[in-house]
């Protein structure tokens, strides 16, 4: 504890598990042997909604693109659609022009002015 020694919280997890005994699970499971070899830590990053990691930082989506929830990912916005701000979690369908939908030119577009008829 007031070693002034840094670590990694991995590293500081895996001595406390494996070197101090901080494994024990008898009162929980009684007759239960752990086995400290098959232990497996793995870091990973949490970033807040509309955010994904750019190692170390998190970082909001482009404008242009959205946050997809399912896949944690930055998806460009589908053609006919934009997004003017970043960290969204949708794109903005383009507006009626001349009575007909507003398209974009591709994928990714970053404002209304994007969309034409």
């Amino acid at each position: 504890m007031n070693s002034n020694d840094r670590s990694t919280v991995q590293l500081l997890l895996e001595k406390l598990i494996l070197e101090e005994d901080q494994f024990d699970v008898h009162d929980i499971l009684p007759n239960t042997v752990p086995d400290p070899a098959s232990l497996m830590l793995q870091s990973d990053y949490a970033c807040p909604v509309g955010q994904v990691v750019m190692a170390p930082d998190c970082v909001p989506c482009a404008i242009g693109t959205y946050f997809e929830k399912e896949s944690r990912k930055c998806i460009p916005c589908p053609t006919g659609s934009y997004q003017s701000e970043s960290g969204q979690l949708q794109c903005i369908q383009c507006p009626m022009i001349a009575g007909r939908p507003g398209v974009t030119v591709g994928p990714g577009a970053r404002s209304a002015g994007d969309c034409k008829g």
